[in-house]
């Protein structure tokens, strides 16, 4: 008899890591779209059952072209870094942070009415305010916020993220 034996440890962790990227963003390891989309479906589908509301809201970093042209990729990766440190900290344990590319990024306030976005809002420019320290630059970022509240703005992914896009501006 012969035997035959292969370490498929090396798939399996490849498999794994493609499916990790498929679902998160490279440089934060926050969710992405994608996965943002689906546990809003998860969303809408519970407060389908349990008449709950809930926000979306997007955040759009102010100016921070100007911080990529003036300081280099590298620095704004780590202003990138930290503001999504600072958005995970700024959160509800039940809640979710995603980013969707560049400077944009989502937050999923679970069971929240106009109150709650609203307080989730003023977590979040208060931890933008503390300064950011870059060898000897110290400095602050503000962000833009739109909220959309589901079921008035919407009763999908789609038609949230563009409300609550819109309100933005």
């Amino acid at each position: 008899r012969i035997f035959s034996f292969r370490d498929v440890t090396e798939k399996l962790e490849a498999r794994e890591r493609i499916q990790v990227l498929s679902y998160t963003d490279a440089l934060t390891g926050l969710p992405n779209r994608r996965l943002l989309a689906d546990r809003v479906e998860v969303a809408l589908a519970m407060a389908k059952r349990d008449n709950t509301p809930f926000a979306l809201l997007f955040l759009n970093l102010d100016r921070f072209k100007h911080i990529n042209e003036t300081l280099g990729h590298t620095f704004g990766d780590r202003v990138l870094l930290e503001v999504a440190e600072r958005l995970k900290g700024s959160t509800r344990q039940v809640d979710a942070v995603a980013r969707l590319g560049g400077d944009e990024f989502v937050m999923l306030a679970h069971q929240a009415d106009e109150n709650g976005a609203e307080a989730a809002a003023w977590r979040v420019m208060e931890a933008l305010k503390r300064p950011f320290n870059g060898g000897d630059l110290s400095f602050t970022v503000t962000a833009s916020i739109g909220i959309a509240m589901q079921p008035n703005d919407g009763i999908s992914f789609d038609e949230l993220m563009r409300r609550a896009e819109s309100a933005m501006l």
